[in-house]
């Protein structure tokens, strides 16, 4: 990894210590959504100000089309384990304002080696990076210098917020996020409308293409009489995969269950950046295994029914969204054992 050096070190401290005598989140909502445009590479981060609440103080940031689509995700899911699940898969930047006993060892190396000093309660600078489906990590020399980059700007724009220069809300409703972008030397800033995609539109693009049309005519033709009833979810596992020296992975867990027994039909794990296909290419393979295919299939969002829908339909298995009572049951089983110590 480029590890940041002493002086991309000390200049990100020295801007989150401006941000935190600033405390900005004192008349910014979290929900006041800019951006910034990276001068380095033009990837464009959408962050806010956390702190309204009074419980987490800093920056979180999204970054580029992904992380927006991500955000979008996060602040329209109803299902709780669904919105933990998308900010695991969301890439962003954080500068968290935490306790002593939240940093790590390597954390407090690298204060030290600053000879800075801080104390008291949320008054630590905490910098974390997170790729999709890895566990939040320490920050590469790129990322360092975006995240003290993004810091100083938060600030500009909250000065021009508290001066009543600049009102957020005003273009928001219309989709415009105000963003700030390096040119010829200097800082300029525009609204701008970030492209939001049409997630079902391209899955179900996506699927037409990418079932195994051999693999489901095989199924056919061997499955005899559709019967019973099954619940099945894709979810991400409280389970870290990889050493604890780098970054580790939480698991897909593709899980099927008998609804009337509650008994499981099939579960396994995978890597969670499985794209659409290969998600399509585990639900055959459970099919595949059962040995008995069923009438009908239960699924909780239409982000799961997306994925099952063409498999269904061409094997005449009806499909449904709803609660998943039995599944759930084996889910809680399922993490609890991953998570008692020793696993």
């Amino acid at each position: 990894m480029n590890e940041p050096n002493q002086s991309d070190w000390s200049e990100l401290y020295q801007a989150a210590l401006a941000f935190q005598k600033a405390a900005p989140w004192e008349w910014m909502d979290s929900n006041d959504l800019f951006a910034v445009e990276n001068p380095n590479n033009g990837e464009t981060g959408y962050y806010s100000i956390l702190g309204s609440g009074g419980e987490e103080f800093g920056l979180g940031i999204f970054m580029g089309d992904q992380g927006f689509n991500s955000y979008i995700e996060l602040i329209t899911r109803e299902e709780e384990q669904e919105v933990i699940d998308e900010r695991k898969m969301a890439p962003m930047l954080s500068m968290l304002l935490v306790d002593r006993g939240t940093l790590q060892k390597r954390d407090l190396d690298v204060i030290r080696s600053l000879g800075q000093q801080f104390r008291g309660r949320n008054g630590w600078p905490f910098f974390r990076s997170q790729m999709p489906g890895y566990i939040p990590w320490f920050l590469e020399k790129k990322e360092a210098i975006f995240l003290r980059t993004v810091i100083v700007q938060a600030l500009i724009v909250s000065s021009k917020v508290l001066s009543s220069e600049l009102d957020l809300v005003e273009k928001a409703a219309e989709g415009f996020i105000f963003t700030r972008y390096y040119r010829d030397g200097k800082w300029l800033e525009e609204w701008r409308k970030p492209p939001v995609s049409d997630g079902n539109k391209q899955n179900t693009m996506e699927a037409a293409e990418a079932v195994n049309e051999a693999r489901l005519h095989l199924l056919r033709s061997a499955a005899g009489k559709l019967r019973g009833s099954w619940e099945v979810d894709i979810f991400m596992l409280p389970l870290l995969i990889g050493p604890a020296s780098s970054r580790a992975y939480f698991p897909l867990c593709f899980l099927a269950v008998e609804k009337k027994l509650g008994l499981i039909v099939y579960s396994n794990i995978a890597k969670p950046w499985l794209t659409f296909s290969e998600k399509q290419d585990e639900v055959i393979q459970i099919l595949e295994k059962a040995g008995q295919l069923p009438s009908d299939i239960r699924v909780k969002s239409d982000k799961i029914r997306l994925i099952i829908e063409p498999i269904a339909r061409s094997l005449g298995i009806k499909l449904h969204v709803g609660k998943l009572s039995a599944l759930e049951e084996a889910r809680v089983s399922l993490c609890e054992h991953f998570s008692r110590p020793g696993r």
